[in-house]
């Protein structure tokens, strides 16, 4: 399932995932042609699963990120 929201110029995504929270910013930190932030909703306490918010300034760069961690992990 995908969470996803538009406002203005800015587009978010909630993205469940076991991944250390660095891979992700690495890899938008590479390839983000625009600004994000992130910010974790929900987290076990053992932080083997968790569900982070994404906020993209470009649409194109919440596409390829959809691409690369597979949408299949994006929560409604």
């Amino acid at each position: 399932m995908l969470a996803s929201s538009n406002t203005d110029d800015t587009c978010s995504i909630s993205y469940r995932t076991g991944d250390r929270i660095v891979i992700l910013e690495d890899w938008l930190d590479e390839y983000a042609s625009g600004s994000w932030s992130m910010g974790v909703e929900n987290a076990k306490t053992d932080e083997s699963l968790k569900t982070v918010k994404v906020v993209f300034e470009v649409e194109d760069d919440k596409i390829s990120f959809m691409r690369k961690f597979d949408g299949t992990m994006m929560v409604g």
